[in-house]
């Protein structure tokens, strides 16, 4: 007979090993859901990974145009190094309106897929880049 601190199922069908595991399973099944959402959306791209959780104060959205402010939180980065990029010629095209600048969904998704061809050429050690 086994006793209660070498019982392996005596941890997972306490009350807070069951709490976990249902909560456990929840999440699994949100993160599917949420996966098939994405993968219908325009634009997904294969292979992108949901957060855990989004970062502190940070409301996940979906714009259908990025100001300067919204590209730099949706990108992680801030203002300044988008002006960097843009002074390199290496930041994403935009466009005015008024005296505002925007960046369309398709700039910032060239962008992004220009990103990631350079780093891979960098990684395969590819003069290309």
């Amino acid at each position: 007979m086994l006793n209660d601190d070498c019982d392996p199922l005596g941890s997972i069908l306490s009350e807070d090993g069951l709490a976990g595991l249902v909560a456990d399973i929840a999440w699994g099944k949100a993160r599917t859901g949420l996966e098939k959402v994405c993968a219908a959306e325009p634009g997904y791209q294969r292979g992108a990974h949901l957060a855990v959780q989004p970062a502190e104060g940070v409301t996940p959205t979906r714009y259908v145009v990025y100001t300067v402010k919204t590209f730099c939180l949706a990108h992680q980065m801030s203002r300044a190094q988008l002006y960097v990029l843009w002074r390199r010629g290496e930041g994403p095209k935009t466009y005015t309106v008024g005296r505002r600048r925007y960046i369309s969904l398709a700039a910032a998704a060239e962008w992004v897929c220009r990103n990631e061809d350079l780093a891979a050429a960098r990684s395969t050690g590819s003069k290309d880049h």
